[in-house]
């Protein structure tokens, strides 16, 4: 992909809803494209995570381990989307395990430059935290019921 695909990629995400040419462009330029064929996992959960996704093209399936009862499904993003938000902008690690259902294509966004960009156009940091917070709250109820259904 170019540039300039790699910015009109992410200007369908919510989360970059409001960032201007220079910002997206920032953003672009840091980012890197992945492939992942299917079956191919994009990370496992508890993993260490220090980026976002911007899933460009295909579909992501996620798992959560239980215990014994070994991984289950929990889930799938489909294209467009972003996978990892919390990590753009905190250290945590990914709550599911991720792997690509179809052929997928990726952009990586690295956490350093995604803070970056916050801290040189201040103004986006409140609407970004809101966004953020209501994404969490959606994954923890998306969450709660696939808990309640794996209990039945």
């Amino acid at each position: 992909m170019g540039l300039d695909q790699d910015i009109a990629n992410l200007s369908r995400i919510d989360l970059f809803e409001g960032f201007g040419a220079d910002q997206l462009r920032l953003l672009a330029f840091g980012a890197e494209t992945v492939r992942l064929p299917e079956g191919r996992v994009l990370y496992r959960e508890g993993d260490d995570a220090d980026s976002g996704f911007v899933l460009v093209s295909g579909t992501i399936a996620h798992q959560v381990s239980r215990g014994a009862e070994g991984e289950r499904p929990a889930g799938r993003t489909i294209a467009p989307a972003l996978l990892g938000d919390i990590a753009l902008v905190t250290e945590t690690v990914r709550p599911s395990t991720a792997i690509a259902k179809t052929p997928c294509e990726l952009l990586r966004l690295n956490r350093a430059q995604f803070r970056r960009i916050l801290e040189e156009w201040p103004d986006l940091a409140g609407p970004v935290r809101d966004r953020i917070a209501e994404s969490l709250a959606a994954m923890v109820s998306s969450l709660s019921k696939v808990g309640e259904r794996l209990k039945g």
